[in-house]
């Protein structure tokens, strides 16, 4: 110990440490899990396979996708241009052909792309049934949802509706899209949160990375 500080108190006996909330809470999606999800919905659950069509091609909160309005889809410049309901924030997101696709054959019945997804959003039933449904799709792919944190007594739920979101800019940016143009596509404020997302990775992609740059 430091002279003068014999027999002192340290400031920071008894001090609590920080507790952080984890990072990460929901993973990314791979590909193949897109793929998978999106075929299991294709003919039998038309209405969760248009958002994880939306979610997936877009990078969409939910909230978005479901309250998606016609006056915001532009077919012919494919372009979808709203402010999002989190940050208010304007984005302008592209049409891939695929989305351009499914939006062009849906039938305008009103305002809204889907109108009973646009209805049953803002209630809290039916944002809970939303994802009850979906955690039944997980369920039957064997996709695990949720996961053991040290220091945490519940499982965390890590693959949700989000990890779409997580998916399109973790693609984007393994794609090497400048950080810029991604954040104009997610809509996030700061490019900080773009680059945590950028960061999730697995241990698998860990090790595939250290076995490729460690050839000897």
């Amino acid at each position: 110990m430091a002279e003068g500080l014999q027999g002192e108190r340290s400031p920071f006996t008894g001090a609590r440490s920080p507790k952080l909330k984890h990072e990460g809470q929901k993973r990314p999606f791979t590909p193949e899990q897109v793929r998978e999800i999106l075929a299991a919905t294709k003919k039998e659950e038309a209405d969760l396979y248009h958002l994880a069509l939306i979610c997936s091609e877009t990078g969409l909160r939910l909230g978005d996708a479901c309250s998606l309005l016609w006056d915001s889809v532009d077919l012919k410049g494919r372009s979808i241009k709203l402010r999002q309901r989190k940050t208010g924030l304007t984005v302008e997101l592209p049409i891939s052909d695929a989305l351009l696709k499914h939006l062009g054959s849906l039938r305008r019945r009103c305002v809204a792309v889907w109108p009973e997804l646009a209805a049953s959003y803002p209630t809290l039933p039916g944002l809970r049934l939303l994802c009850k449904r979906f955690k039944r799709v997980l369920n039957r792919l064997g996709y695990p949802r949720r996961e053991s944190i040290p220091g945490r007594k519940r499982l965390l739920t890590v693959l949700g509706w989000h990890s779409f979101r997580h998916y399109v800019i973790k693609e984007l940016c393994r794609a090497k899209v400048p950080i810029g143009t991604v954040q104009a596509i997610s809509g996030h404020a700061s490019p900080a949160m773009v680059i945590h997302y950028s960061q999730q990775v697995s241990l698998e992609e860990k090790l595939s990375a250290v076995r490729e740059a460690l050839k000897r």
